[in-house]
């Protein structure tokens, strides 16, 4: 993964006439940091070094593994190349799907359209608090092997369908609408509810902090560093 930090153009011919002495033709510098064993490449650079064709090389390499920065302009620069937050803002909605699950006190009909399913410890605690189960996803075979999982350790038989109505379960959610700040609404016996991710996704530790400290947000940084089983 790479961290992008942005700086101003350095216009004093101090500088300038120092780089040409080393060779240096642009303002890139490079450094890398490892954390939670994870390693992060990072360059420092300003605005004009983007168009450089080995910068331009370096994101299209990596894209979709740019972190997010603090600074807004920069993010909104360079959106096709930023890490993607919502298979992580999924697990943190589906805890909190969990949580208001046990507070109705019931056990609901739920569906769930998730057209990039993949499995995960929130979704095998949600099959087990439900009466029923609907997933409609186009990954049939991922969700078939999720549904045979489930039936040999709960006795629930989820329904996998290409397309379903919303209108026929007591709870369904579709992950598809998930806004920019990863709240999402679902749809509780015909009555639309905003959820947000469970905070406890968010929280930071040394990691993340470490993280932090290179202007990476909370969010992006939790996202990026766990893969907590959260739901022990």
């Amino acid at each position: 993964m790479i961290i992008i930090k942005l700086n101003k153009e350095i216009n004093d011919t101090r500088n300038y006439f120092l780089r040409l002495l080393l060779g240096k033709k642009d303002n890139v510098s490079r450094d890398y940091a490892v954390i939670g064993n994870k390693r992060f490449d990072i360059y420092s650079m300003t605005y004009s070094d983007l168009s450089l064709p080995e910068v331009q090389r370096i994101l299209r390499m990596k894209k979709g593994k740019l972190l997010e920065s603090l600074n807004t302009e920069q993010n909104v620069l360079l959106t096709e190349y930023l890490v993607d937050k919502k298979p992580y803002y999924k697990r943190a909605l589906l805890s909190s799907v969990i949580e208001f699950i046990k507070q109705v006190g019931e056990q609901l009909s739920v569906a769930v359209f998730d057209d990039y399913f993949f499995n995960c410890d929130e979704y095998n605690f949600l099959a087990k608090s439900v009466r029923a189960f609907t997933l409609v996803t186009s990954r049939i075979d991922l969700a078939e092997k999720f549904a045979d999982e489930i039936y040999r350790e709960y006795g629930l038989r989820v329904v996998i369908r290409q397309l379903s109505p919303i209108s026929y379960f007591d709870l369904s959610l579709d992950f598809s609408g998930i806004k920019k700040d990863g709240s999402l609404n679902i749809i509780y016996r015909g009555e639309s509810m905003l959820i947000y991710p469970d905070n406890k996704y968010f929280e930071s530790d040394n990691d993340v902090l470490e993280l932090m400290k290179h202007g990476v947000p909370i969010k992006c940084a939790c996202a990026v560093l766990r893969d907590n089983n959260y739901m022990t």
